[in-house]
């Protein structure tokens, strides 16, 4: 979707997919066919790796949750996080007094107290302009980005600029060409950089037999649109997502859900 806006506005990019029948694939010229693990890319690397982004942000006095190797050193409960291959909620585990940790590299954060989940878009280009996209309100189930409202409602404009300050400073910081997208905590204490991702950010989809609940959903939201990956179905994987506009944040929200709903089959 991001290389088909920019289409429109003459920009072709490049792309790094696994296969060359991925969605972003079939619409750039461009591709580059290889693994978001490949630790040759330096600002991918922060993005794969959670231990070395939490150094890398330590280091940088960016503020981030308080964090640790030692499961003794911070009290339960906390949040363990496998150190590799964790997205979508996968690798991130609630410990509790009296559980067990995961038989796998992760490392522990303090459970931070949280106001409002935020991300954060920016595109920097290889000479290092910079441009942000607005800041958005994420909300999460199962550790699933499932509604994203643009722009945030009910932050302040001194927040806003803070959010993306923090992301052009670590775009620079780390050398990244492309698009960044920072996931945020609002806490009381202000804010916290939670993930980084070295691609565009989206929100949940559906998990069903699109063939029969698309043309449904096309009929009963025609002011809304839907957006394909070209994704093959799994259980919770996303597969797309649902965007509606409107001036009043509630009943747009709730357009969308109501296509969701029909998309995922559990709508009457």
């Amino acid at each position: 979707m991001t290389h088909q806006a920019g289409i429109s506005l003459g920009l072709s990019l490049r792309v790094l997919a696994e296969d060359a029948v991925d969605g972003a694939a079939l619409v750039s010229p461009d591709v580059e066919i290889g693994a978001a693990t490949d630790w040759d890319a330096p600002a991918l690397h922060f993005a794969q790796d959670k231990r070395a982004m939490r150094e890398r942000l330590d280091a940088l006095g960016i503020p981030v949750p308080r964090w640790t190797n030692d499961p003794d050193e911070l009290p339960r409960p906390y949040i363990a996080k496998a150190v590799r291959g964790g997205y979508d909620g996968r690798g991130v585990w609630v410990i509790e007094a009296g559980d067990e940790l995961p038989k796998v590299d992760h490392i522990i954060e303090e459970r931070v107290t949280i106001v409002h989940e935020l991300a954060v878009q920016v595109a920097r280009t290889p000479s290092g302009v910079t441009k942000c996209w607005p800041v958005v309100q994420t909300v999460q189930e199962d550790g699933i980005c499932v509604e994203v409202i643009a722009p945030v409602p009910r932050l302040s404009h001194a927040l806003i600029d803070e959010a993306q300050a923090l992301a052009v400073r670590i775009a620079n910081e780390l050398d990244v060409v492309g698009v960044l997208a920072v996931e945020l905590f609002e806490a009381p204490q202000g804010l916290m950089v939670n993930e980084l991702a070295m691609r565009p950010h989206n929100s949940g989809g559906p998990h069903t037999d699109l063939s029969k609940t698309l043309p449904a959903a096309l009929a009963a939201a025609p002011d809304c649109s839907i957006h394909l990956y070209g994704k093959s179905a799994r259980p919770g994987r996303k597969l797309g997502h649902v965007t509606a506009l409107g001036d009043d944040v509630d009943e747009t929200r709730e357009r969308a859900r109501r296509a969701v709903a029909i998309l995922r089959g559990d709508h009457e």
